[in-house]
């Protein structure tokens, strides 16, 4: 018996649509994903916890989503700041505070909500609160 029977023409495997996901979505050699950021705003506020943090961020004009984001930020969350020639250097979680203006990198789902709610790939600092 074909393991095709009883498929719509057109079919597709899923696990090749998730491959094609997430390979158009994976890290560029700069660490981040190969797009702009889903929010660039200011930090309202922090709650750290053991395994994970969770970011508020207010969107800021130029942001692709326009309600912000409550982001969570785990142990796969890359913390980044750009130097003055360009390059990228890993920082700390701790060095975020409140009122800082970051841009918040997402891969994966979000949940459509406003905020918007997901987890954060990267988060890069653009200025201190």
């Amino acid at each position: 018996m074909s393991s095709r029977i009883g498929r719509p023409p057109g079919y597709r495997q899923p696990w090749l649509l998730a491959l094609i996901v997430s390979a158009s979505v994976s890290p560029s050699a700069s660490g981040l994903p190969g797009r702009d950021p889903l929010v660039r705003g200011r930090i309202e506020s922090i709650d750290h916890r053991a395994t994970a943090s969770g970011i508020l961020v207010r969107a800021a004009p130029g942001s692709r989503e326009m309600c912000g984001i409550a982001a969570t930020a785990d142990e796969e969350t890359r913390y980044l700041r750009q130097e003055a020639d360009g390059r990228r250097v890993s920082l700390d979680r701790s060095e975020l505070e409140v009122g800082d203006t970051v841009e918040v990198y997402v891969t994966g789902p979000i949940a459509e909500s406003c905020p918007v709610q997901g987890r954060a790939s990267a988060i890069v600092p653009v200025s201190r609160g």
